[in-house]
């Protein structure tokens, strides 16, 4: 969901795998979006979900069944730069 963060998401996440749908949520606080307010770049966002698709896809490769994404490497000074 745009300008919402990872906490959001990880009820209805549960919920699914309850169900037998495998399920992860994109490891990302809600201030990750700062960046992307008032119609700058959605980079940093997209980058957030490939990272995530690539663990997925990663590890059920290798046949890994409860995975979890590890937090995306990302500081206020990054934030800033972007």
């Amino acid at each position: 969901g745009f300008l919402t963060g990872e906490s959001d998401f990880r009820p209805l996440a549960e919920s699914l795998k309850k169900r037998g749908i495998p399920t992860v949520v994109v490891p990302m606080p809600v201030w990750h979006w700062i960046p992307c307010i008032g119609g700058r770049s959605l980079r940093p966002i997209v980058e957030r979900v490939d990272y995530t698709v690539r663990h997925v896809s990663a590890c059920l490769t290798e046949g890994k069944s409860d995975i979890q994404v590890p937090e995306f490497g990302y500081s206020f000074i990054d934030c800033y730069e972007d």
